[in-house]
């Protein structure tokens, strides 16, 4: 059976391809069947800083100003639309040379890649904002705003790359099944519309969605029938043997219902799977890149994804979705050994991402070994918990000496009464001698934190930022990720009292929230807002920080967003009558002066 699976668009600048696809087409190739990867968010990507939607986008946006002028109808909307647009034109008019920068060999120079880089970046944010009808969706209500969204006929820049060129492509492949992975929230609509879009073209496929974030919010996305006005099945939980089960089905035209891990509606209701299928890492096949066009992504080598395991070893975190804390599985070093083969000889894996929620330190050790024993010339790096292995003599040398590069580390916050309460099992004191070790041994740390957690202070929030200036020389990069946003699968929302919150309305996929204590809804916004300055979010999670670590060494000041306190900030605290301390004053002048 011919196969297409699709990453969607997810209104972002895409990083390496992301794994569950990959991983899909492994198992469909080993039972016999034919499978094509599309990732439509690389592809839109490169469709948007072409010169022919270059030019069409700065016409577009041209001709909205001249209209709005003419009727005078909304003088805050151009007003915000002019203002955006002098910003934005100058970086959309750059992005096709910037995004050669990014795809060729002058992507290792610093310079030359933190300007391209950001460029990409803004010109993306830039053509996605123009979209009336993308999500998430905020508010309550969440599925009645998903279907008017899906199927509202307003103008869509987004909507008109799906009709002119995405969907197009996808109908080329000739598929009789079309598998959709949904990963992330800025997925949900652009899924939805691909799915519709699939069933008028193609009305004989069977059109299949699955994916962390449905599986995840199953309770929110599945509380009616909604996914399946656009789709024929819903996978719950992991894929691999459920989407070879359901195309070895429709290939024999067999029932469906046998088909693990699958949702689907009877009569306006929704059957879900009495129970999901966990997959045995071993038993799956290795995942496969062969009809993945890898030159559709920012780096000049591709970037190859893979697991050690699945779940998370330590799933204590309150803070943390239950998809993510649980279900620990870890692949035995065998396969992992046999992966690492796999990708060296197959593909010539130079850059290696681990997928893992926290790479078990014993996963990092059996990895190192692997690349040293097959003599590979890889390199790799993950996420990791702040654990006391790292202060343990010779393992981040062990873990070097095999490849490792850079482990990224929730660090969340510098003060010890928030973690405990996150529950991060570490102490921020031991923090400094686990960066300054992973360093001696050529390991760079990148570190990710957040602000808003239930009961944290302004001051609490800053004292997470002297630590990262104080510290700016043992680590690479500092991300500030988000506010912190209440989840109804986690420890917090379970336990609202402990945390001292009252939980309010949903709000899109999350929860609003008071809290007895600590900053407010406004403050939490205010605070992130000012911090945006200093936020390598997308330089992080995206990956493309790593092969300058391998190629140029350590040193990542010529491609970061340098960590400091914004001037805003300052400002706002002396307005308020406030005092800064010596060093916190200090950091906010030069800010001002830049």
């Amino acid at each position: 059976m011919r196969v297409t699976l699709v990453f969607p668009t997810a209104l972002s600048l895409p990083n390496n391809i992301y794994l569950s696809c990959p991983m899909l087409a492994g198992a469909l190739k080993r039972a016999g069947h034919a499978p094509t990867i599309l990732d439509h968010n690389a592809r839109a990507m490169n469709l948007i800083c072409s010169r022919a939607t270059i030019d069409w986008t700065i016409e577009t946006v041209e001709g909205q100003i001249a209209h709005l002028r003419a009727t005078g109808s909304d003088g805050g909307a151009l007003a915000a639309l002019e203002a955006s647009f002098a910003v934005a034109r100058p970086k959309v008019e750059r992005s096709a040379d910037a995004l050669a920068v990014l795809q060729s060999e002058r992507f290792y120079d610093p310079p030359s890649f933190k300007r391209a880089f950001y460029d990409v970046l803004d010109a993306l944010a830039f053509f996605y904002q123009l979209d009336p009808v993308l999500g998430p969706q905020s508010g309550d209500d969440y599925l009645a705003k998903l279907r008017a969204a899906v199927e509202s006929d307003a103008w869509s820049p987004a909507g008109r790359l799906l009709e002119r060129h995405l969907l197009p492509e996808l109908v080329a492949t000739r598929p009789e099944m079309v598998g959709i992975s949904v990963t992330f929230p800025e997925q949900a609509v652009e899924s939805l519309r691909l799915a519709r879009a699939v069933r008028r073209a193609l009305p004989g496929a069977h059109v299949v969605l699955g994916g962390a974030l449905l599986s995840n919010f199953a309770a929110a996305y599945l509380a009616d029938d909604t996914l399946f006005r656009y789709a024929d099945s819903v996978i719950l939980g992991e894929g691999e043997t459920a989407i070879v089960e359901l195309a070895d089905a429709l290939e024999r035209g067999a029932s469906l219902e046998g088909v693990r891990n699958r949702a689907f509606a009877r009569d306006g209701r929704v059957v879900r799977p009495a129970a999901v299928l966990e997959e045995r890492l071993d038993d799956l096949p290795f995942a496969d890149f062969d009809s993945a066009d890898l030159d559709h992504y920012i780096t000049a080598k591709p970037i190859f994804p893979m697991m050690t395991s699945r779940g998370c070893y330590y799933g204590k975190c309150t803070f943390c979705s239950d998809g993510f804390r649980s279900h620990y599985r870890r692949a035995s070093k065998e396969r992992i050994r046999a992966e690492v083969k796999h990708l060296w000889e197959r593909y010539r894996a130079r850059y290696v991402y681990v997928y893992d929620s926290s790479i078990p330190p014993a996963c990092a050790l059996d990895l190192a070994r692997a690349v040293q024993d097959e003599g590979a010339e890889m390199f790799w790096f993950g996420s990791m918990k702040f654990e006391l292995a790292l202060l343990r003599p010779g393992f981040a040398e062990a873990v070097a000496a095999g490849g490792c590069r850079s482990f990224t580390f929730g660090l969340e916050s510098a003060n010890q009464r928030v973690l405990d309460l996150i529950d991060k099992g570490f102490k921020i004191a031991q923090v400094p001698e686990m960066l300054r070790r992973l360093r001696g041994a050529g390991i760079s740390a990148q570190l990710l934190w957040f602000i808003g957690f239930p009961s944290e202070t302004e001051h609490e929030a800053l004292e997470t930022a002297r630590f990262l200036i104080a510290h700016r020389g043992e680590y690479g990069l500092a991300a500030l990720v988000h506010k912190y946003s209440l989840h109804p699968d986690t420890i917090v929302y379970e336990e609202p009292e402990r945390f001292g919150i009252e939980i309010g309305d949903a709000d899109g996929l999350a929860y609003l929230f008071d809290c007895k204590s600590g900053m407010n809804e406004a403050q939490r916004r205010t605070l992130v807002k000012e911090f945006t300055i200093t936020a390598n979010r997308t330089l992080v999670c995206n990956g493309a920080f790593f092969p300058h670590l391998v190629e140029n060494g350590l040193d990542l000041s010529g491609i970061e967003k340098r960590m400091r306190i914004p001037a805003a900030t300052a400002e706002r605290w002396l307005a308020e009558g406030r005092t800064l301390p010596a060093d916190l004053a200090e950091a906010a002048l030069a800010s001002r002066t830049e």
